[in-house]
């Protein structure tokens, strides 16, 4: 599914790189840290190691969560070196995300307008798939910086949608409406999810903020619950990413 052209890309990753490259620096930076990190209890170690984060050589990028067998975990967080903003824009990302229990992928926007803190900066989860309760699913949700660093999620479908899991490949994209303004969410060209600013709450995506997006595969905690005993290694896939 390509933009409607002709159209000049702001961001534009087609991941062409040699087999065993990283992703391109001057586009991507990793996030670095141990459990607990980031949050939400999750249990990896997230690195810059070519184990965790690669190219493949034939126009994807992997990133893959591997245990050591002694219940440690590996696995990569990136993040663009460009800054969007959601409002006007579209961002578009071919994905093929693991079906696998304990695992959490995600593709995903946070506000980056020092000196705003989350979530006073803002997030927008535009998909990723929960690997608990033993039948993993995508949920796309949009967060607001209303102090319990909640969704709306008081009018069903106003802020989040659940939608189908599975292994295949898939284009996932989170467009600016202006009639009305909105979040207007697709998968494979089909909306599920119109996300409109709700009245009494705070609203930080009409108004040109800046925005990073990221790719990570997050092992256990809160999205991914409790990781198999079998479990060796799960992989996440990346075609392309774009804004424009």
């Amino acid at each position: 599914m390509a933009a409607p052209g002709p159209v000049t890309y702001l961001f534009d990753d087609d991941f062409t790189g040699a087999a065993g490259a990283p992703p391109d620096v001057s586009k991507w930076t990793f996030d670095i840290g141990g459990p607990g990190a980031f949050g939400n209890s999750e249990l990896e170690t997230y690195t810059n190691s070519a184990a965790n984060c690669y190219q493949d050589g034939n126009g994807y990028l992997v990133i893959k969560a591997i245990s050591n067998g002694k219940g440690g975990y590996t696995s990569a967080r990136i993040k663009t070196l460009g800054k969007f903003s959601v409002y006007g824009h579209t961002w578009e990302a071919r994905l093929r995300l693991p079906f696998a229990l304990g695992t959490w992928p995600a593709w995903w926007c946070m506000g980056a307008n020092p000196p705003a803190l989350w979530p006073a900066c803002g997030e927008v989860d535009i998909v990723e798939a929960y690997g608990w309760g033993g039948s993993p699913y995508l949920e796309t949700s949009v967060h607001i910086p209303d102090g319990r660093g909640g969704m709306i999620d008081t009018i069903t479908g106003a802020t989040r949608q659940d939608q189908p899991c599975d292994t295949g490949w898939h284009v996932y994209r989170m467009a600016w409406s202006t009639d009305p303004e909105s979040l207007v969410f697709s998968k494979d060209g089909i909306v599920y999810l119109t996300t409109l600013p709700q009245a009494g709450t705070e609203w930080c995506y009409s108004d040109g903020n800046p925005f990073y997006t990221l790719l990570n595969l997050a092992v256990g905690g809160n999205g991914g619950g409790p990781v198999p005993a079998g479990f060796s290694s799960a992989e996440m896939l990346v075609d392309y990413v774009r804004v424009w």
